[in-house]
């Protein structure tokens, strides 16, 4: 539901620094790329599942010719690791957050 109202209502996202925190395969990701975010970070506990969303978009990026964003950056995050944290408080300006808590132990 979240990639589908990224792509519904765009503005959410344009010209804004973006971070998909546990990205997954990358869908909300995507979404956000059509609207056209100045910033694009997507971010994953699992190094192999950051790598292929990274990978999807920027394919998408090459292919859909988007001008906002030159490329997609990725940040191995682990939550209960506050060393792989962003460096910076308030870097973003639009957190994505779709799925990420489906086990008890992630919402502790």
């Amino acid at each position: 539901h979240l990639s589908r109202l990224i792509a519904n209502c765009p503005s959410f996202v344009t010209n804004r620094k973006v971070i998909d925190l546990g990205c997954g395969l990358g869908l909300a990701s995507l979404a956000t790329l059509l609207g056209h975010p100045s910033r694009l970070v997507l971010s994953d506990m699992d190094e192999f599942v950051l790598d292929f969303a990274t990978k999807s978009c920027t394919e998408m990026i090459a292919t859909k010719g988007q001008e906002s964003v030159k490329a997609v950056e990725k940040m191995c995050i682990d939550w209960s690791d506050a060393a792989t944290y962003p460096p910076q408080q308030g870097e973003f300006d639009v957190v994505l957050a779709s799925d990420v808590l489906y086990d008890e132990k992630a919402a502790q």
